[in-house]
């Protein structure tokens, strides 16, 4: 090969790519721009320079302190929000001023974000340094479809709470104390419970009356073992076998 020869082959090879810029943090550039496929190569391939660190970056705060998961939140990228839900991002990590991902979904009106979000498990109850839940966020920028639907999923919770509260006692000597239910009581009461359960596990429109109807009528059916419990009501020799 002559050395013209040499010099046409050198200027015709592409030039090599620059290496990856390890600072940019690919979750907060996926919701910015609503793209995941970078993220999730990163994060699944090993091999990938920013596989190292991408992890521990979900809930890196940039210096205006939002995490990613509060930018794709804020934008209503439902389909990052739930991918880096589902990556391991923390839905209640909030800024300190008290704010977290739900409440920047809330306050910009951005539905679909905030039922992913509440989905997997951000709590309704997070407060900001003003007092302010998600839910009263969105009532100060009149997003009217966020606030009923959080107070929806707010009438929910207290009723699936309250189930949750009854097995946990019946299932504790401690709390049942010297309390003893019939084996009709026993049956009825778990028939109860059971049938809550399934109606909030099949139930997915109901309102918020809807919800607090159930845990009224599931309070009236607990009352007697709730008086056996508290000593109100005198065991019997039935009670006792």
């Amino acid at each position: 090969m002559t050395a013209a020869q040499e010099e046409e082959n050198q200027e015709s090879e592409e030039p090599a790519p620059p290496p990856p810029d390890l600072s940019i943090n690919l979750a907060m550039a996926a919701a910015l721009s609503g793209e995941v496929s970078r993220l999730c190569r990163a994060l699944d391939d090993e091999e990938d320079p920013y596989h190292p660190e991408i992890q521990e970056r979900l809930n890196e705060r940039d210096l205006e302190g939002k995490s990613p998961l509060d930018m794709a939140s804020m934008l209503g990228r439902d389909n990052v929000v739930k991918e880096l839900l589902v990556r391991g991002a923390d839905p209640n990590i909030a800024t300190p001023r008290g704010y977290t991902a739900l409440h920047r979904a809330a306050s910009w009106g951005k539905l679909a974000c905030v039922k992913i979000l509440v989905q997997f498990q951000a709590d309704l109850q997070k407060r900001t340094h003003h007092g302010e839940r998600a839910r009263e966020i969105a009532v100060r920028y009149a997003m009217e479809d966020c606030v009923q639907y959080l107070d929806r999923q707010e009438a929910r919770q207290t009723l699936k709470s309250y189930v949750a509260s009854m097995r946990e006692t019946l299932a504790d000597p401690e709390k049942m104390g010297a309390a003893k239910l019939t084996k009709e009581e026993k049956t009825s009461t778990n028939a109860a419970l059971t049938e809550k359960e399934q109606w909030l596990e099949n139930t997915t429109d109901a309102s918020v009356q809807d919800y607090l109807d159930k845990k009224s009528e599931l309070e009236q059916q607990m009352e007697t073992v709730m008086l056996k419990i508290s000593g109100q009501v005198p065991e019997t020799p039935a009670s006792k076998k």
